[in-house]
């Protein structure tokens, strides 16, 4: 009798551990966080309100303590068709707080998009603008024109981001903001970045020559040129990881066969730019301009200062007389 109920007592307690510890283990996945988020806000706000914002997506998640859901910004577009067209849309969207553990909603409301709209001076936009972007929730990316930053990031909504913009013959510039809690507009200006021109050679038969006709024959080539830099991610995301990026500069001169090696390029003077100082009083090398050859719609290869160590033209506040090229890779 004693053992049958020690044997009971044993097992009502193993039980009861293994029922504590499927407590402990089950918990609300993200799935059902969105489907509690999906009833919690039909009956505050009506299915159709739901409807309009669906899909609902989870930002957060266990490691924050919380599930936070997401609705999808919507509206109509300008045919008054329903689109969800990234930022397109404005106003409110649905956020519900959940806690994971046994799927109580901790916050329900509607939240205001955080939305900084980039414009130019009086619409004059340059060509070819860059925006790149970093928010301190770990998202990132570009932006065309015109450039709309906000919304949400993968840890719920955008509240500060670092924009850095490039747009050919300006100053570059940074923009270190908090977001409101609203949409509002920064209007912005180019401070005209000056040109410089420099004198170059290159030896007559380091000109690579065009095929045509079945043979190679001298012909006018244009010189391409694109900065490689690091200024933008470096300010973005600090100089860890640190990433070049290429900036098209379109094409910058002309090398013609008849001057026998002597050609001119005309580049924007970076050393000019309010993020050259910063450079070059730490050591760091602010950039390179790579210099391609092109001809007759054949890309030639490129060419580097001859005595330079670098792959390509060191951005200089300044420059010898003539800067002696030679072919590159």
């Amino acid at each position: 009798m004693l053992r049958n109920l020690l044997s009971f007592a044993l097992a009502a307690c193993l039980t009861a551990l293994y029922c504590q510890a499927q407590g402990a283990i089950d918990s609300i996945d993200s799935t059902t966080a969105v489907q509690i988020a999906e009833s919690a806000a039909s009956k505050l706000y009506g299915e159709h309100e739901v409807d309009a914002e669906q899909p609902l997506s989870v930002m957060g998640n266990r490691g924050m303590g919380t599930w936070e859901v997401y609705g999808t910004p919507c509206c109509p577009d300008r045919n008054a068709r329903h689109t969800c067209e990234a930022d397109r849309c404005v106003g409110g969207i649905i956020h519900v707080s959940i806690r994971p553990t046994d799927g109580k909603v901790l916050l329900l409301e509607r939240v205001i998009l955080p939305r900084i709209a980039f414009t130019w001076l009086h619409g004059r936009t340059p060509q070819d603008v860059t925006y790149e972007w970093a928010s301190d929730g770990g998202c990132g990316g570009t932006g065309g024109d015109p450039f709309i930053l906000g919304g949400l990031c993968a840890g719920g909504l955008i509240r500060h981001a670092k924009v850095a913009i490039y747009a050919p013959g300006c100053e570059s510039m940074k923009f270190d903001l908090d977001l409101p809690s609203s949409e509002t507009t920064k209007t912005i200006e180019c401070s005209p970045l000056p040109n410089k021109t420099l004198r170059g050679f290159i030896p007559p038969d380091h000109i690579p020559r065009v095929p045509l006709d079945g043979g190679f024959v001298l012909r006018e080539l244009q010189v391409s040129a694109y900065l490689e830099t690091g200024w933008r991610n470096d300010f973005l995301n600090g100089t860890r990881g640190h990433n070049k990026e290429s900036i098209a500069l379109g094409i910058v001169g002309v090398i013609d066969p008849a001057k026998h090696g002597d050609f001119a390029i005309t580049i924007p003077d970076f050393s000019r730019d309010p993020s050259y100082s910063s450079y070059s009083g730490s050591g760091r090398n602010y950039g390179l301009i790579k210099l391609r050859l092109m001809g007759e719609g054949w890309n030639l290869g490129t060419i580097v200062p001859l005595e330079g160590l670098e792959p390509g033209l060191k951005i200089e506040s300044e420059y010898p007389d003539t800067v002696v090229f030679k072919g590159g890779a």
